[in-house]
């Protein structure tokens, strides 16, 4: 049976705000790949205090938590990484990919980002041309992130899932750009 228009207009919204919110959120995922550490001293300071407070904490769950938590986001960040760096060098052979990778690097990956207002600024272009070539870009990176597989049905809902070293994207977006 042929999806309606409707669940088209959803399903693209849904797939456009979490490559949005993946993207305003990635230094704080690859910091989490990086970051994500058992301290043991730490997990014996919880046990001790949670012997004191009458109260039970397994070590070994909160330790299989952290590390698995760590695991699933290497995987996501490697395979992110790597969709991420499959569009810049797509965008590298035309001048609108070459604006479209600027855009999305200023915004989301730069320290400090630029504003969307400041991209246009320093681009000579319209801010509504400039927000249209990032929406685009999100479309496009949206579609090399999620795929197929990241479309679940859920009572007839559709909706997309979304789930180490914080310049690896420098080759990939400011090269050529």
């Amino acid at each position: 049976m042929p999806r309606s228009d409707k669940a088209r207009q959803v399903k693209a919204f849904e797939r456009y705000s979490n490559i949005q919110e993946l993207l305003n959120n990635w230094y704080e995922i690859r910091m989490h790949c990086i970051n994500a550490t058992i301290d043991y001293d730490k997990v014996e300071e919880i046990l001790l205090h949670s012997l004191i407070d009458n109260t039970y904490i397994d070590p070994d769950a909160h330790i299989r938590s952290i590390t698995r938590s760590k695991q699933y986001t290497q995987i996501l960040v490697t395979h992110i990484d790597n969709m991420i760096a499959t569009w810049g060098e797509k965008c590298g052979h035309t001048q609108e990919g070459r604006l479209k990778r600027r855009i999305i690097r200023q915004y989301y990956f730069d320290y400090p980002s630029k504003s969307l207002h400041k991209i246009a600024d320093s681009e000579h272009k319209s801010y509504d041309f400039i927000r249209e070539q990032r929406d685009k870009a999100l479309k496009e990176l949206s579609a090399l992130i999620f795929g197929a597989d990241g479309l679940l049905k859920v009572d007839g809902a559709m909706y997309v899932h979304t789930f180490e070293d914080p310049h690896m994207l420098e080759g990939t977006l400011r090269s050529g750009g």
